[in-house]
């Protein structure tokens, strides 16, 4: 942009190559969420309260920052990565889900019997975009078979990678954090001709929606304020766009 704006001066032609800068719409959301992904041990949770209540269940702070420090993502990939490693056990694990299913293993939050979904567990991939998210949210849904499947006796070579309890709740959480930017992912890519018109008020809608999750959630606003710092600078950007401002103003 730089060189395109030296060539147009030499021809006496006025051309700004930041107002006129167009950044690419998922790229910016990547890069929030890559810096929460990739960041989110450093997270200071130093203001928050000993312990907190979520549905009916305390969580201790320190048990909490602890599956954070202890890097509950990167368990959550090597277990994702256990499973997968052998014909077998992805086999056994897709028998756990379906023997589960039929006989009623498998609970909803108020007891009542829950068929679980028959898919597999996914990891994450960096070149693919939102694939952090689809694998919690794969993860989250099969949680009950995934700590089934460890239980086995014929696991207990493996058993080390089971999640603590803690450390889904944290999973969880992250999920959670991550829903805002999947649905503005999916809300342009659904498009088959995503206008720029629409990119500023999705945009500012995610920005939004990582605010409220913070305020009902407070004890994920440590880990959301990485990635809304990062957006709340390309927002800024995008306002002193003009390309932006004169599209929205049509």
């Amino acid at each position: 942009m730089k060189e395109l704006s030296h060539l147009l001066e030499e021809r006496n032609i006025e051309y700004d190559p930041i107002k006129n800068r167009i950044p690419c719409f998922p790229h910016m959301i990547n890069i929030c969420v890559k810096h929460i992904v990739d960041d989110y041990t450093t997270a200071d949770f130093s203001s928050m309260e000993k312990t907190w209540n979520v549905c009916g269940q305390i969580i201790d702070k320190n048990e909490y920052v602890g599956a954070i420090i202890g890097k509950a993502l990167e368990r959550a990939r090597t277990l994702v990565r256990t499973i997968r490693a052998s014909n077998q056990r992805h086999s056994n694990f897709r028998d756990t889900i379906v023997i589960g299913n039929e006989n009623n293993w498998f609970q909803g939050d108020k007891g009542e019997p829950i068929k679980l979904p028959e898919v597999e567990l996914l990891l994450d991939e960096p070149t693919r975009w939102d694939s952090v998210y689809v694998m919690l949210n794969h993860l989250h849904n099969l949680h009950q078979a995934v700590d089934m499947f460890f239980d086995s006796p014929n696991q207990r070579s493996i058993n080390n990678k089971k999640l603590s309890p803690i450390e889904w709740h944290f999973l969880q959480d992250f999920e959670v954090i991550l829903e805002p930017p999947h649905r503005a992912q999916q809300s342009m890519s659904s498009e088959s001709t995503p206008m720029l018109g629409r990119m500023v008020p999705v945009f500012e809608r995610l920005l939004e929606d990582w605010k409220q999750v913070a305020n009902s959630a407070p004890h994920c606003a440590p880990l959301i304020n990485i990635g809304l710092t990062w957006a709340e600078k390309y927002d800024d950007r995008m306002s002193s766009t003009n390309a932006y401002v004169c599209r929205c103003d049509v």
